[in-house]
């Protein structure tokens, strides 16, 4: 997703659940202290990326310091403008 001056915003669930698929919908938990949390909030789309035993360092990365998310380049931006991780099991 992106926060309100269009700058990649993401961070680490450690689970989600599935609750249907048409239309697809996910549902997962995160707290409103979160740095997140406010572009989560007014997001009309998110990126849901799931990671398998090779994304270990993405996810850790994903879960420390908001402001190091995205310096690295190993990422793109993808349909809707959201953030695209590469070499992840999939994206939805």
């Amino acid at each position: 997703m992106l926060d309100e001056l269009g700058q990649p915003v993401g961070f680490t669930a450690t689970s989600m659940t599935s609750l249907g698929a048409n239309p697809p919908l996910a549902s997962f938990n995160v707290a409103s202290g979160s740095s997140t949390w406010p572009s989560l909030c007014k997001a009309t789309w998110v990126a849901i990326h799931t990671l398998g035993e090779n994304n270990q360092a993405l996810a850790e990365k994903l879960a420390a310091d908001h402001t190091k998310r995205f310096l690295d380049d190993d990422w793109n931006f993808g349909p809707k403008g959201l953030p695209i991780f590469k070499g992840v099991t999939s994206v939805l």
